[in-house]
């Protein structure tokens, strides 16, 4: 950034350019990452609290005659859901009753919270509590566990995706910029090298054509203006000498 006060205008209309494009170009993309991290993550939660509903609701039989086996063989209804990683139905008093573990997973024991209705994400982790009622009455509670693989994977691509499109658009800004800044770096380079010219011939006979109607226009106009001023100045002096 030091050498930027000398840098050309051309160079500065460019970073100038590709720095504000940058910039808003982040700030939407991390915006846009943000939303659908927790939009997704909330859809995650929804579909496995969903889950831990139907396997409650199919666990009341086995909790009230205390079949173990029966839980267990709902609890294997888990294993065509490849995001659970583990599951445990717990009996009124917190007991486990049956519980399922993918394979590859080892079993954590987690204490149930004092709401079991509850849904948090430890690290890299979903975990979902769900009351099992009977007839109004809490008779256990479902704890179905869920890994954030998808979560993560659907990130990566967003990603991917963003730094791509993003790439492209300052690519494509880059290329405009370069294109359209001629209007305005032109007439300032006609006008610098005139400034040059006269300042080393010391020919004020010369003047800057002048194409635009902006302020550059009006510098322009200025600078010849004064060079006009310049030669009736020499041509009086002339006359009087």
């Amino acid at each position: 950034m030091r050498r930027f006060p000398t840098a050309s205008i051309a160079t500065k209309l460019r970073w100038i350019v590709i720095s504000a494009i940058g910039l808003a170009l982040l700030l939407a993309c991390l915006a846009f990452l943000a939303y659908d991290y927790y939009t997704f993550r909330a859809a995650k939660a929804k579909d496995i609290q969903t889950l831990a509903e139907v396997i409650g609701s199919n666990s009341t039989g086995a909790l009230e005659f205390k079949d173990t086996g029966t839980g267990k063989e709902v609890l294997q209804a888990l294993r065509f859901e490849r995001q659970v990683t583990e599951a445990g139905i717990y009996d009124r008093e917190g007991a486990l009753f049956a519980r399922y573990l993918a394979p590859g997973f080892q079993w954590q024991a987690l204490a149930l919270p004092q709401k079991t209705d509850a849904s948090y994400f430890p690290p890299h982790m979903l975990v979902v509590f769900r009351d099992i009622l009977f007839e109004g009455e809490r008779i256990g509670t479902v704890d179905i566990r869920s890994d954030l693989v998808e979560l993560d994977q659907r990130r990566n691509r967003c990603m991917q995706m963003m730094i791509a499109v993003a790439l492209t658009a300052l690519g494509i800004a880059l290329l405009l910029s370069s294109h359209l800044q001629k209007s305005i770096t032109d007439p300032i380079s006609r006008l610098a090298m005139t400034t040059r010219t006269v300042s080393q011939t010391k020919d004020y006979a010369v003047s800057v054509p002048n194409e635009t109607d902006d302020e550059i226009g009006d510098l322009i106009n200025g600078f010849n203006d004064m060079l006009a001023q310049i030669r009736e100045r020499d041509g009086v002096l002339a006359c009087l000498g």
